[in-house]
């Protein structure tokens, strides 16, 4: 009896060492960034009661039921929708200067601050921003920027987010990821088409990621163009009629056919390590929400490099990242 129970507690103090070793390879970060591998991470498999992934775009507008303006009127903010995490913004008469946005959060824990910049996008009368940093004090201040770098405060806003899900903000159409019923992609109902035989929200998330990277074209002729012209902000329509794009065109356009059948949807900005070269590439990339945990998706190289079925190319996704 006794040197069973010795050999039983050798073999748990074994498997612990073993899951101890695994554990510190894969979540210590690495100099203080934290490592996302690219490997198959198991997900929960709730099936859809329905089988049914429908279409339901829900554009977040002004209702003025809570606006704060500044003193000189040349802005506002309006927090109707602050219980979803998401603000709009609209600044008056803008010219045609560059507009920048500073979104700021104390981490009153830490003693730190978290800065977010937001570009302005000048075709839309108010700024649907999502505020990813959760529940807290937020300081939202707007900027003018000039061509030489000389940045002048527009206006300031003070304001509480009560939002603590950490999901809502990321469920709707955003400045940097947005759709409406005016939107081609939803108009020919292509989301709702190639996922109505998905059982699961892993299964939903494949098809729109495999789509994707299947029938939008990576075309790294753009970025000079895109570069050019200072575009900060892709529109998945756009990239939806021409069948092509750079990364963050197609991170945009799954993010935003994700959103629209209901899945929430992370958008990434921010640095890869490319291996066996070791290369830091500046990249965007998605996190879908599947039933409450969040997964990292990269629709430019598509999904068999995600669920594990073959990884052509190894790639370490880096944090912190610009997220919208």
């Amino acid at each position: 009896m006794i040197r069973r129970r010795v050999s039983l507690i050798l073999l748990l103090t074994g498997v612990f060492i073993i899951a101890s070793i695994y554990a510190i390879f894969w979540v210590i970060p690495n100099d203080g960034k934290i490592v996302i591998p690219n490997i198959p991470v198991p997900l929960a498999n709730k099936a859809n009661e329905s089988n049914k992934w429908e279409q339901k775009v829900e554009v977040l507008d002004p209702q003025g039921a809570e606006v704060i303006s500044c003193k000189d009127g040349k802005s506002e903010l309006d927090l109707s929708h602050i219980k979803k995490g998401i603000v709009l913004l609209r600044v008056k008469n803008p010219g045609d200067s560059e507009i920048k946005i500073v979104v700021e959060k104390k981490i009153v824990e830490a003693g730190e601050k978290m800065n977010r910049v937001y570009p302005y996008d000048p075709n839309v009368e108010y700024q649907l921003i999502n505020l990813v940093d959760g529940k807290g004090k937020y300081h939202l201040t707007v900027y003018n920027v000039k061509k030489d770098g000389e940045a002048t405060e527009i206006s300031s806003f003070k304001f509480e987010n009560t939002n603590a899900d950490g999901i809502e903000p990321f469920s709707y159409p955003t400045t940097h990821v947005y759709y409406s019923d005016e939107s081609s992609f939803i108009k020919d109902g292509i989301t709702a088409s190639i996922t109505k035989t998905c059982k699961t929200t892993e299964e939903a998330i494949a098809k729109v990621i495999s789509w994707v990277s299947e029938n939008i074209t990576y075309n790294p002729e753009l970025i000079d163009e895109k570069v050019k012209n200072n575009e900060t902000i892709f529109d998945p329509d756009i990239t939806y009629k021409n069948k092509e794009g750079i990364c963050g065109d197609l991170a945009v356009l799954s993010a935003a056919m994700l959103r629209s059948i209901g899945i929430p949807t992370k958008l990434h900005y921010g640095y890869i390590v490319k291996y066996p070269d070791g290369e830091y590439i500046y990249h965007a990339w998605i996190e879908a929400n599947n039933n409450g945990r969040w997964h990292v998706y990269d629709p430019t190289i598509g999904i068999d490099t995600v669920i594990g079925k073959q990884i052509p190319h190894e790639r370490v996704y880096l944090e912190p990242s610009e997220t919208f």
